[in-house]
């Protein structure tokens, strides 16, 4: 019996330490560190390791309201990343109530999408559109309106004005003059869908009266790829 002590002393201390020893490297997680984030990585959305930064586009919160048109936009391009490169986006209070919307541009050109926040969802504001390879580049004034203004046939002028009304971006008017015959201007309205004829002082009351005093906001652009960041 003596002799089996020391025997069962050693097999004690050999299964102590089996017991605390850690877990092969590759699932070892020290306690208080992160074990994944929510990455975009190509077409779906996956947990990884923060030790895989260098595969890792972008980090973005799913809590936050535009994730999942950040997520969208993203992928879209994904396969392009010329195009990519191009995505670029900005936050901005358009009606002052505190809370930012979302601005979907293009590198050197300008607006091209804005989304907004009803009800916890993000909503791309359906009447605000704009096509890039049209000439009608938008501008932000800063009384909030969105404007776009481009020639037609490198004579007559036209320029159109949206601007928030109860959380959404809405369709305001158009002014048209031609610069062939001045005394021909015209608005058109989006309510009844006609155009009338006006005189020049009646488009530059128009004008002003959308366009105050005419200030244009600089948005901070910024990599569509960075967002979250």
């Amino acid at each position: 019996m003596k002799k089996a002590i020391p025997t069962m002393l050693m097999l004690f201390l050999i299964l102590c330490t089996a017991c605390t020893k850690h877990p092969p490297d590759d699932t070892y997680v020290p306690t208080g560190t992160p074990t994944s984030v929510q990455t975009i990585t190509g077409h779906t959305t996956t947990n990884r390791r923060t030790d895989v930064s260098s595969t890792i586009k972008t980090e973005i919160s799913e809590i936050n309201p535009y994730f999942e048109e950040i997520k969208r936009h993203i992928m879209r391009y994904d396969a392009s990343p010329e195009q990519l490169s191009d995505q670029c986006y900005a936050l901005y209070d358009f009606d002052k109530n505190g809370a930012k919307e979302l601005i979907i541009g293009l590198k050197d050109w300008g607006i091209v999408d804005v989304y907004t926040i009803q009800n916890g969802v993000a909503v791309r504001q359906a009447e605000f559109f704009v096509d890039p390879y049209g000439g009608a580049q938008p501008t932000l004034l800063k009384n909030g309106t969105i404007r776009k203004e481009w020639m037609y046939d490198g004579c007559q002028r036209n320029i159109s004005y949206h601007r928030f009304e109860d959380g959404e971006l809405k369709f305001q008017i158009s002014l048209r003059d031609d610069c062939d015959n001045w005394g021909s201007c015209f608005q058109y309205d989006p309510v009844t869908k006609n155009e009338t004829q006006i005189n020049k002082k009646e488009f530059d009351r128009l004008k002003k009266e959308f366009e105050g005093d005419g200030q244009v906001i600089e948005l901070d652009w910024k990599p569509l790829t960075e967002y979250g960041q």
